[in-house]
């Protein structure tokens, strides 16, 4: 076991050199605001390549595990590909997406292949944000964020973890110099669903879900359900939710720490839809 620092080149350098493919799965959800994030989620993945370049044996390939809130909500109606153009609106989507520029910038430069995979909600063992809703399904409650429930797309960790593995071993790398690539600008409308399943916006970028169609109520139902009760559904407004959020925030920044649902968390529950075509 090594350890690094995400702020630190040389300190990477020393404990990635020799090493064939990297994971890169650190980073930061939450902040109360976008600077930490930034720090972490795009500078952290910039000393990355910052390193491999400093190393005498480096490492060939970069898997690097971003989110789909890196990519935006989606159309409500139309599953989001990888072909379609970038849009996150959070603070925690936008500092994602430049971590994924950073390594979009060094695969440019040669400095490694790099595969891009951008989770949706992940539950399992170890998880902490949606436990809390399993918590609340223990008793039946379910809070709705929005008077209509959005379309999401969710992944048990196990299968995560292997899909993962799975684009480090096959998965193609973003191409090298394609004016058209979504990390370059290019991408189609979230309307638009091209004829092409492999078209030439999205490769090296991969969605893994477990293929069902859910909203975030529909999942708290099905553990509210397993726990052998009836769900109990709360519908709270956006000003209710924005209300909850500005509140449970203030508490955070008293307690010096960043609580669950907080404002960024908010306009990522209030928004049009998470979910993505699995195929």
């Amino acid at each position: 076991l090594a350890t690094a620092s995400l702020s630190d080149p040389d300190e990477i350098k020393e404990v990635i050199d020799g090493v064939d493919v990297i994971y890169h799965c650190a980073g930061m959800t939450a902040a109360f605001d976008a600077k930490p994030l930034e720090e972490v989620n795009a500078q952290g993945t910039a000393r990355i390549f910052q390193a491999i370049e400093r190393c005498s044996n480096p490492p060939k390939r970069v898997v690097l595990v971003s989110s789909l809130e890196a990519a935006g909500q989606c159309d409500p109606n139309i599953a989001r590909r990888e072909y379609h153009a970038v849009c996150p609106h959070t603070r925690y989507g936008i500092s994602k997406l430049h971590g994924e520029h950073a390594a979009y910038e060094a695969a440019q430069r040669g400095v490694a292949e790099v595969v891009i995979v951008r989770p949706p909600i992940v539950y399992g063992p170890r998880d902490k944000d949606v436990f809390q809703m399993f918590q609340a399904a223990r008793h039946g409650l379910i809070g709705q964020p929005g008077l209509r429930a959005a379309p999401v797309s969710i992944v048990h960790v196990a299968d995560l973890v292997r899909g993962i593995s799975l684009a480090g071993a096959e998965g193609t790398p973003v191409p090298v110099e394609p004016d058209s690539h979504v990390l370059a600008g290019g991408g189609l409308a979230t309307t638009t669903i091209s004829s092409e399943h492999a078209h030439a916006e999205g490769p090296g970028i991969y969605y893994f879900g477990d293929g069902g169609g859910h909203t975030t109520t529909s999942f708290c139902e099905e553990m509210v359900r397993a726990f052998g009760r009836r769900p109990i559904t709360l519908k709270i407004p956006a000003a209710g939710m924005w209300v909850v959020g500005a509140a449970t925030e203030a508490v955070g920044r008293l307690r010096g720490k960043v609580p669950a649902l907080n404002l960024d968390k908010v306009k990522t529950s209030l928004g049009t839809g998470w979910f993505f075509d699995h195929s």
